[in-house]
């Protein structure tokens, strides 16, 4: 799933955040290849609207109307501090498409993280995009506690998904991020909210970058027993498409990029990145032995070992 970087501003400054803080804003022009490019895969009819907060991007509305007039599904990855101007067109729109082909994914954070008028804002965002959103967070400290986040979804009737990221390192590891020893530290939250998800009939998604081996047996079994659409322990590309067409498998690797415009479609590019992607180490050095490794488990993240020796 291909995910267009629209800009790197952002109104937080959040300490676990792992995209670039600078770059240029997506043109139109650009963002007419892309879609041509996406285009081509027909199994591929889907696009991720990144920042930054993109929402910021003075083209966002206009973007995301000419994708779904094209029939991409689009994802919109939101810190859900949205402008009121903004949000009262998007809900028009949503009124009148009856929130066809788009959505929104919002990721939270701990309270003490959130400002009063973020605080604001966000409750103004979930009330008018309940139908249309999901609960993103990203778990960044080992001292965490996530049922706020399913009284969250109880409280503004949003989708019953919640998407469950790890805080991994950026390229020069200066952001707060967990290591695999902090990772075991967590399972026990995520965990905690089993017993509450199945009686909300809340599904549970990772993102990449769990690492199998951070649960136990009898953990797997609780997650798996609960609802759930999406726990896996995978590291596949993210595709993440910067505004200038270059191209890296996720924000740590920023650093090798390609050329958008030197493949013949999706999933050629797709392939070249998937490739790129399992060469790198695993999180563990002993995860190159592990019966997993290809099987149920990718080896967490692969930043992990950007310029540094085995765990």
């Amino acid at each position: 799933m291909a995910n267009l970087i629209l800009t790197s501003k952002c109104q937080r400054n959040c300490p676990y955040c792992f995209a670039p803080k600078k770059g240029e804003e997506l043109n139109w022009n650009n963002f007419y290849k892309i879609a041509e490019f996406l285009s081509r895969e027909p199994k591929m009819p889907y696009m991720n609207f990144l920042g930054g907060e993109p929402t910021l991007h003075p083209d966002y509305l206009d973007f995301l109307k000419f994708a779904v007039s094209e029939k991409f599904i689009v994802n919109t990855f939101t810190n859900g501090i949205i402008e009121e101007s903004l949000l009262r067109e998007i809900e028009e729109l949503g009124s009148r498409t009856n929130w066809a082909n788009f959505n929104f994914l919002i990721n939270v954070n701990d309270a003490e993280l959130r400002t009063e008028k973020e605080e604001v804002a966000l409750d103004r965002t979930l009330k008018a995009l309940h139908k249309a959103s999901s609960i993103g967070y990203n778990i960044h400290d080992v001292d965490c506690d996530l049922n706020f986040l399913l009284d969250m979804m109880l409280k503004y009737r949003t989708q019953p998904t919640l998407r469950l990221g790890i805080a991994h390192p950026n390229k020069d590891k200066t952001n707060k991020f967990l290591t695999f020893e902090d990772c075991r530290k967590v399972r026990k939250a995520i965990v905690d909210i089993t017993n509450k998800r199945r009686v909300m009939e809340a599904n549970l998604v990772f993102d990449c970058g769990f690492p199998l081996c951070m649960f136990s047996e009898e953990d797997i079994g609780k997650l798996y027993l609960s609802p759930t659409t999406g726990i896996n322990f995978g590291c596949r590309p993210a595709v993440d498409i910067f505004p200038d067409l270059t191209v890296a498998p996720c924000y740590p690797f920023v650093d090798e990029r390609v050329n958008l415009l030197d493949f013949k479609n999706y999933a050629e590019l797709d392939e070249y990145l998937s490739k790129a992607l399992a060469s790198k180490n695993c999180i563990l050095e002993m995860c190159d032995k592990c019966w997993f490794l290809g099987r149920l488990c990718s080896g967490g993240c692969k930043a992990h070992r950007i310029n540094k020796p085995p765990i």
